[in-house]
């Protein structure tokens, strides 16, 4: 995580969240005396109960070794292998299964994912136990290792998500695994099984994490994150405490000794990788800093050909729908880079592409013939608090930017999805989470450091290059580098936010119900009805998914005089009334949850073809169109059949409508609805088929399709669409001609901005 600087603490104005009324809201997620009590517990007995029945693993293969359980079971110990064989393949295997959970992670969602992982270890490992004691020892320490090291890492996790102090975390941990130990040696197996069990089902019934966001959030298991992350380390450790007392008494000491050493050596590496890590990162930034400071050039990143490392860093998107294939790639981390890489593309005729995170890969042209500078500036966001601006360097994610300015009470107007990056959704205008309260995103620009075809560093705001300011907020890019923006952050006061589903059944009356909200919604709320077809993933409550839910999610804030309580109060109690939804977290909550409230996926990698149009018309709102354009979207999303694993309307009107006094390119937008779906290509569903139910679902809008698109949502370079008037577009491209007379940035240039 990015760190953050603020210069002072004056200015902020700070509002408590108010309780809400019973009935308006489902509960806050404060942390209450009963549920963290509930979760100290169970994540305390479970870590004991794990090395209890680990200790209990290396007994059975301690009587094994001394034929007992051959003298009980002989068919199935004689299965299990001669001798001394079973217990050294189920150490083998043990160690196996803990680095295999480590490789996978035990992390299935920030928010959820410490009880099912807690869950999970606990029945693997009453399941090893009750293996081992009918003599199936192999399979005993795989199942061992797997739980061992899930229910290790993720019940100090679980611990810490509700606000147990890190001294107290670890004061629990150890000495309960510790006892653990003892136990597993003094109590019969049977016995074991059983305690494991039932604080398996106790941690079942366990309240979610309590602390932080509670709207679910895809996540795919992943390689467990060692920056930062002390408790990954110390669960090494642990494992390597609980392997000699465990197998001690079935092999030599020096194959005990050499696997205790082999896993310290693992904690050693992860954590002197990091140290190694953080203090290059130090090195370069002060090296940058001296060197600008001296006038002096620092050395810059040399871009990379294809088959290397550097080349394959470089090109690595989270779209991977169409992989990124330039000619040539640098990362780049200073201004110095990217003003050598335009001078590089320059020199062999080539053009200059960019990206940060990757979002928009999907809707890259060719860039067989360009030179791919993938940002990813040193020096971390800073917040000058006093003034309520935030420097962000090109490649952060808005989760860093939230990261850094939610604890002073600020909140930036960013997208639905907090890992997304900040310069290519602001320079195609952004459509925030508190869209129809701020306006559009760019226009919360106060300046933007960018680096142009001629080389030189500029800096562009209302003062410095207007011209140039105004043109790469939503103009769709193709200006320069952008190396930095500082974006005006604000206070919302009190924050609602949250999501709400309910069954098809019920998706009539509630998408009405909304529809007809929305054409005289205040414009302190924003929200989106969407359709979801979700499968079983990790990060998500079972209850939710394999069938079409009708779901609407938003986040009120307070304005003009109305408190987002009241605001997102009378949007609840009226969808409420028209069907019982199956899942509801909507709350009053901290800043920090709004980027999880969408439940975007922070994983990419499938294949996918999605569109988006504006719908509506300028002239003014009514309830009778907003309700029609609801009701065919609705019939075309839910048919049998219906390909869209996720069809979205997001609501718009409110400050969106609005074009403020020294807007940029993009300032306001003239529809009712953004309309946004996607569809997974596979075998079965090609790329033709997802373009016929786009077609089918355009058809059914008919003419409430505008001639525009939200050029943060456009990704199809085949289909017309604009994002701007003419007389903007004439504009825009003039000044590209002016500073970009050679057309090295021409590649750039976003769908519908040209």
């Amino acid at each position: 995580m990015t760190s953050y600087l603020p210069t002072t603490t004056a200015g902020v104005v700070r509002r408590p969240g108010r309780d809400v009324a019973a009935g308006t809201l489902v509960e806050a997620p404060a942390v209450s005396g009963a549920k963290a009590a509930a979760i100290r517990v169970v994540a305390t007995v479970a870590p004991a109960a794990v090395a209890a029945g680990v200790v209990a693993v290396g007994a059975g293969a301690a009587r094994e070794a001394d034929g007992l359980v051959g003298t009980l079971v002989p068919a199935i110990a004689g299965a299990a292998g001669p001798g001394g064989a079973a217990p050294a393949l189920a150490l083998g295997l043990f160690a196996v299964g803990a680095l295999l959970a480590l490789s996978i992670g035990a992390r299935a969602s920030d928010r959820s994912g410490r009880r099912r992982a807690v869950v999970a270890g606990l029945v693997l490992v009453a399941l090893a136990v009750a293996a081992t004691f009918i003599g199936l020892l192999p399979p005993a320490g795989l199942l061992a290792g797997i739980g061992a090291a899930m229910a290790l890492m993720a019940a100090p996790a679980w611990l810490a998500d509700a606000r147990t102090p890190a001294p107290a975390v670890a004061a629990l941990s150890v000495p309960a695994v510790v006892a653990g130990l003892v136990a597993g040696a003094l109590v019969p197996a049977p016995t074991i099984v059983l305690v494991a069990a039932v604080v398996a089902l106790a941690a079942a019934a366990t309240p979610e994490t309590v602390a932080g966001p509670q709207t679910p959030v895809w996540r795919l298991p992943a390689k467990p994150d060692f920056r930062g992350r002390a408790s990954s380390v110390v669960l090494l450790a642990l494992i390597a405490v609980a392997v000699p007392f465990a197998w001690l008494p079935v092999l030599p000491a020096a194959i005990v000794a050499g696997a205790v050493l082999l896993l310290i050596a693992v904690a050693t590496i992860a954590a002197t990788a990091e140290a190694a890590s953080a203090a290059t990162r130090g090195r370069t930034a002060t090296a940058a800093r001296r060197a600008a400071s001296a006038g002096a050039s620092a050395p810059v990143a040399a871009p990379a050909r294809p088959g290397t490392r550097a080349y394959r860093a470089a090109v690595r998107a989270f779209d991977t729908t169409e992989p990124l294939t330039p000619a040539l790639a640098v990362t780049a981390t200073t201004s110095a880079d990217v003003a050598a890489a335009v001078r590089t593309a320059a020199e062999a005729g080539m053009g200059v592409r960019m990206h940060s995170t990757g979002h928009a890969a999907g809707s890259s042209s060719d860039m067989s013939g360009d030179l791919l500078v993938r940002l990813a500036l040193a020096g971390g966001v800073t917040v000058d608090e006093e003034r309520r601006l935030v420097r962000i360097p090109a490649g952060a994610a808005w989760r860093d930017v939230v990261a850094a300015t939610a604890p002073l009470g600020l909140a930036v107007p960013h997208g639905s999805s907090g890992h997304v990056g900040v310069v290519g959704y602001l320079s195609r205008g952004g459509l925030s989470a508190y869209a129809r309260s701020v306006g559009i995103a760019a226009n919360h620009l106060e300046s933007v450091e960018l680096v142009t075809a001629d080389g030189r560093e500029v800096t562009a705001s209302r003062d410095l290059e207007p011209e140039l300011f105004w043109a790469v907020r939503g103009g769709g890019g193709g200006f320069g580098v952008i190396t930095a923006v500082t974006v005006r952050a604000f206070d919302p006061g009190e924050v609602v936010t949250g999501t709400a589903m309910w069954e098809l059944a019920d998706a009539p009356a509630v998408a009405r119900a909304w529809a007809e909200w929305t054409a005289t919604a205040p414009a302190g709320i924003t929200t989106s009805l969407r359709v979801m077809n979700l499968p079983p993933i990790p990060g998500m409550p079972f209850r939710i998914t394999r069938r079409k839910l009708l779901v609407v999610d938003g986040t009120a804030i307070d304005r003009d005089g109305r408190g987002a309580s009241e605001v997102a109060g009378e949007l609840l109690r009226t969808l409420r009334r028209a069907g019982r939804p199956v899942f509801d977290s909507w709350r009053s909550a901290g800043i920090a949850e709004v980027p999880f409230t969408h439940m975007d996926p922070d994983f990419g990698g499938i294949a996918h073809r999605t569109d988006t149009a504006l719908l509506g018309a300028p002239e003014g709102r009514s309830a009778e169109r907003s309700r029609a354009i609801v009701e065919a979207f609705l019939a075309q999303v839910t048919a049998d059949g219906s390909p869209f694993l996720m069809a979205e309307l997001r609501q718009l009107g409110g400050a969106l409508a609005e074009a403020p006094d020294g807007g940029g390119a993009v300032a306001h937008l003239d529809a009712d609805f953004a309309w946004f779906t996607g569809v997974m290509i596979s075998r079965k569903r090609t790329v033709d088929d997802a373009a016929a139910a786009f077609a089918g679902v355009r058809a059914a809008f008919g003419d409430w399709v505008t001639d525009y698109t939200m050029p943060t949502f456009a990704s199809d370079r085949d289909r017309p669409q604009r994002n701007y008037p003419a007389e903007v577009r004439t504009r825009v491209e003039a000044l590209r001609e002016r500073i970009d007379p050679a057309g090295l940035f021409r590649g750039d240039v976003a769908v519908g901005a040209r």
